[in-house]
């Protein structure tokens, strides 16, 4: 976490660490298992309740499968992000899921969701995929996050995943086009 709060993930069993390319010092983290995954205890700073908030960051895999990349949740609460094969799929406790944005297998792509004003859209390489209304709080005092496995630990990420973060505001289309370029 390189925020003012200051809340760094736990590495739980080996994640491997490598550059993204040749010579790049950019480093993926992959090798996500039941036992080897990043999590981080409850945290207040991501309950956004029905508010805005934004979760990005670039992903390779190779789309075999049901896997999860990031996922905060407790017995009845959850933010999901997950790959399905190829296609993305986000939810929120059990509302409406976002499943129509389809991703390349190992290629880098990037990946925003955004939710505004209490409509859930989802971005690929900066360019708007799918949009849903969303309002459901997402407030969790038991909330656990983990990145690279889901909260009940049987459906690892088979890929590797590179600058995420989380916030609680919302870009708009044109800045997660910018940060896509930059």
């Amino acid at each position: 976490d390189r925020s003012v709060n200051n809340n760094g993930l736990i590495v739980n069993g080996t994640v491997t660490r490598t550059a993204v390319a040749t010579g790049a010092d950019l480093v993926a983290y992959s090798g996500f298992t039941p036992s080897n995954y990043l999590e981080q205890p409850y945290n207040s700073d991501l309950d956004f309740g029905t508010g805005d908030f934004s979760i990005m960051g670039w992903v390779k895999s190779n789309n075999i499968g049901s896997q999860r990349i990031i996922n905060r949740q407790s017995a009845d609460k959850y933010i999901n992000i997950s790959l399905s094969g190829s296609t993305l799929r986000t939810q929120f406790n059990s509302g409406p899921a976002l499943a129509a944005t389809t991703i390349p297998p190992n290629v880098w792509t990037f990946f925003c969701v955004t939710r505004k004003d209490g409509v859930v859209s989802d971005y690929v390489n900066g360019v708007f995929g799918a949009s849903v209304s969303n309002a459901l709080d997402l407030t969790d005092a038991d909330a656990v996050l983990t990145v690279g496995l889901d909260f009940s630990g049987i459906q690892p990420f088979n890929g590797s995943l590179a600058l995420w973060r989380i916030s609680a505001t919302a870009p708009t289309a044109e800045q997660i086009a910018k940060i896509y370029n930059d």
